[in-house]
């Protein structure tokens, strides 16, 4: 056998595994927790349809548009439809096989007003049949996460509800003390003049009895 034939075979399967290593989705790893507290959306729903879009020219990339239905915001920066139009890319940073009449929990941007996922910001992962998601069938996803800036805001409202009701506290205390004055007030008022028409009866009966 010839090496050429032999050496071509070596050589394109060289070029194809390298051109796959190329396109490899390259980005730095955020934990699922962080990349949730950064999203502009997080929803759980059921996938209804997929649709491929082809890119208008070379410099584009083919899209992949997938119509949810919602189910539950979990966060969102806006009101969000009742069906989303999630849109991600074809090329190895896209989810591009998720199944449709299945239930995942999407967590991904906004951008030029189109809902977006890719694997480097986003979270994508199925329910399984424990009502739990898992990204890549293995990995359980917490849906509720209580992100740094919401604790803080949380912090913010506990310390100005408190604030609230000590300001409430002192107003009452002012209102009871004012009352507490206006009664004294009035006390000090009745005395004397009761002292008064006791002197003056005291008077007019010994001046009737130096009548005698």
């Amino acid at each position: 056998m010839s090496p050429f034939p032999v050496m071509t075979l070596v050589i394109t399967t060289l070029l194809v595994l390298s051109s796959k290593v190329c396109t490899a989705c390259k980005c730095i790893q955020i934990a699922d927790e962080s990349k949730i507290c950064l999203s502009d959306f997080a929803i759980s729903g059921s996938l209804l349809e997929t649709n491929s879009i082809s890119g208008m020219n070379s410099s584009r990339d083919d899209l992949i548009d997938y119509r949810v239905s919602v189910g539950t915001v979990h966060r969102s920066s806006r009101t969000l439809p009742s069906e989303m139009t999630i849109v991600t890319a074809t090329h190895t940073c896209g989810f591009t096989d998720l199944q449709t009449n299945r239930t995942y929990f999407i967590a991904g941007q906004i951008q030029d007003g189109k809902y977006r996922i890719n694997r480097c910001s986003s979270v994508v992962a199925k329910y399984g049949p424990d009502n739990v998601p898992y990204r890549y069938s293995v990995v359980k996803v917490n849906v509720n996460v209580t992100c740094p800036i919401e604790e803080e805001e949380e912090e913010q409202e506990q310390e100005h509800d408190q604030e609230e009701v000590e300001e409430e506290e002192e107003e009452e205390e002012e209102e009871r003390n004012e009352e507490k004055e206006e009664r004294d007030g009035d006390n000090s008022a009745v005395l004397p003049t009761s002292n008064f028409g006791l002197l003056a009866f005291f008077v007019l009966f010994a001046g009737i009895l130096m009548k005698f």
